[in-house]
C-alpha cells in the first residue's frame, strides 16, 4: 500500500483509517492554520492532493467547519512565528 497519487489512496488498509485522519490534521494546521499551502506542496504534491481529498470528505468537511467556527484557543501567535522560523531556516531563507 502506501500513499499515492490515486484517488481514493489512503496509508493503510485501503480505507480510511486514524492515520489518515491524524496526518490530514497536521496538514491542516500548516496550510489553513499557518497559511503553508505552498511549502506543503513544495514538500510533496502527491501529499497536498491527499490533504486536499480527505478534507472534501462531507463528514471530514463538516468537523473541520465547526471546528473553525469553535475558534478553538489560539496562542497568540508565538508557536506559528517558532514554526515558520524552522521552515524559513531549512527553505534557506
Amino acid at each position: 500500500a502506501g500513499l499515492t497519487p490515486e484517488k481514493e489512496c489512503f496509508f493503510f488498509a485501503g480505507r480510511l483509517t486514524y492515520a489518515d485522519l491524524a496526518v490530514f490534521h497536521v496538514l491542516d494546521g500548516l496550510c489553513f492554520d499557518l497559511g503553508l499551502e505552498s511549502f506543503v506542496r513544495g514538500v510533496s504534491e502527491t501529499l497536498f492532493q491527499f490533504y486536499q481529498r480527505i478534507g472534501s470528505r462531507p463528514k471530514v468537511a463538516a468537523f473541520v467547519r465547526r471546528q473553525r467556527e469553535a475558534q478553538m484557543a489560539y496562542c497568540g501567535g508565538q508557536i506559528e512565528d517558532s514554526i515558520r522560523q524552522v521552515i524559513g531556516q531549512e527553505q534557506g531563507k
